[in-house]
């Protein structure tokens, strides 16, 4: 990664930018989103920035009216073209209150720092293994408004994550302050039993996952059944099939998860979903 974008200025990645009064540091008062970009198109651009509103108007921020589609398109484009990844990158696009304040803050503006760096995950990729998953109850997850977007205080899934690796897991399930299924550490989480697609609602205190919705969306359009419901740890036991998803990966089935093992019959026919080339037909 060569460069960043700082507030729309192109810096060395490897420069100090930002001070010890930024509140993302001090307080987690930020948002993000990671994106794919593919040859040049910014995938479920639109999408993301719902979410990213959706978040600032949670964290009451004020959101800029002249910062739309097109500005965020040109700051993106335009670094992942000097970082030479715009055929294929990921990206992150944190959002973070400007410096001002204790635990109050004193103003509502915000900062931008976009990061792009050459990306080679194939998404929904059918080639890879299965994941093995388990669970990580030692904190729950509070359902409320923070619950379902990204924000720069990320601890529960940092410690899901130090657990995942000490108990050699690929993935863990994240539960909320009910018990239930919410998600798992970066993505969301779907099952099929009997032929019927569930993922857990956004009520249950999960991300609102872009590709959560692109898919739920796309397959209802193509005739399949999802609900939005509640899953409990035995849902997932006896399921048929289990899978992830996520904005990078896409669709990941799910292997075994404890004693559990699944197929992956229905998980095949959904990894030939791809937002980007919906996107391109469209435009």
């Amino acid at each position: 990664m060569g460069l960043v974008n700082h507030n729309g200025e192109l810096l060395p990645s490897d420069i100090p930018i930002l001070n010890i009064q930024n509140r993302s540091f001090r307080y987690g008062d930020g948002l993000f989103e990671s994106l794919r970009v593919v040859d040049g198109l910014v995938v479920l651009l639109e999408h993301h920035l719902q979410r990213l509103t959706t978040g600032m108007n949670v964290l009451k921020m004020s959101a800029d009216p002249d910062r739309g589609v097109a500005f965020w398109k040109e700051q993106i484009l335009r670094l992942c073209e000097d970082n030479r990844c715009l055929d294929k990158a990921r990206v992150r696009l944190t959002i973070y209150r400007k410096d001002g304040g204790h635990y109050e803050p004193s103003n509502a503006d915000y900062g931008y720092l976009i990061e792009a760096e050459s990306n080679a995950t194939v998404f929904s990729n059918p080639e890879l293994e299965g994941l093995n998953i388990g669970v990580f109850d030692e904190i729950l997850k509070p359902i409320n408004s923070l619950g379902g977007v990204k924000t720069a205080n990320s601890l529960i899934y940092v410690l899901a994550g130090v657990v995942k690796d000490q108990n050699s897991m690929d993935d863990m399930l994240i539960l909320n302050e009910s018990g239930k299924v919410a998600e798992a550490i970066s993505s969301n989480i779907f099952i099929v039993k009997n032929g019927q697609f569930s993922t857990p609602s956004l009520d249950e205190g999960c991300v609102a996952g872009v590709t959560r919705d692109w898919l739920i969306t796309k397959m209802r359009a193509n005739g399949t059944t999802v609900e939005e419901t509640s899953l409990s740890i035995e849902d997932i036991q006896l399921a048929d099939e289990v899978f992830v998803t996520n904005a990078i990966q896409g669709v990941r089935r799910v292997q075994c998860f404890g004693d559990s093992s699944f197929d992956d019959a229905f998980v095949r026919e959904v990894y030939r979903f791809k937002p980007e080339l919906d996107e391109r037909s469209s435009g």
